[in-house]
């Protein structure tokens, strides 16, 4: 399921210009970056209007997590109707890669040549979730290799984002609420919670 918000760029690529639609999936559109960095400049849209990386949360990777305790039942069901997962992003944009590398009888894709990831802070020039794909790096002008797109402070790697996600699970899977509560930004006052645990 998709949302827009009226007057987001992405928001009116998605629903609206499907022409500039390269792949799509149920909750994703690869689009083609309009000032691309590398031969292969792709941007990955989540269907789902988030503001931006540092919003995501556990329940943003995939439900292949097994039960959730009871006491997110809420975002069980808002889940189950507007997940956006990191990983299906990615898939995504690499299963378009693969093909247009194929297409151009290209060898596939070179693993250490990729970057994928999303930018942070300051660097958010677009208020709605996207995902950079560049590719392959080594032709990247030195600033946007090294320091624009570099994984650090201002730009963070799918797997980086992925692998803090799957930290604040709890170790049988589920979904460890008290780090789910802690690392969401819009969380305030959180020892007035009432524990339902």
């Amino acid at each position: 399921m998709a949302t827009a918000v009226r007057g987001c760029v992405f928001c009116s690529i998605i629903h609206g210009q499907r022409d500039k639609h390269l792949k799509s999936s149920d909750n994703a559109v690869v689009i083609q970056d309009r000032s691309p960095h590398a031969p292969h400049h792709y941007l990955i849209l989540s269907k789902l209007h988030i503001n931006q990386a540092s919003d995501l949360t556990v329940v943003d990777l995939p439900l292949e997590t097994g039960i959730i305790s009871n006491s997110v039942v809420i975002t069980v069901i808002l889940c189950i109707s507007y997940c956006i997962s990191v990983k299906e992003m990615d898939h995504l944009g690499r299963d378009y890669l693969r093909e247009t590398l194929k297409e151009k009888g290209e060898a596939d894709t070179v693993e250490g040549l990729l970057r994928m990831g999303f930018h942070w802070s300051i660097f958010v020039t677009v208020r709605h979730l996207h995902m950079h794909l560049l590719y392959p790096t080594r032709e990247m002008n030195f600033i946007y290799r090294s320091i624009i797109f570099r994984s650090g402070r201002f730009f963070r790697t799918t797997k980086n984002i992925i692998d803090n996600l799957e930290k604040k699970k709890s170790a049988d899977g589920r979904l460890d609420r008290k780090k789910e509560v802690k690392s969401t930004p819009a969380a305030t006052g959180q020892n007035d919670l009432p524990d339902t645990t």
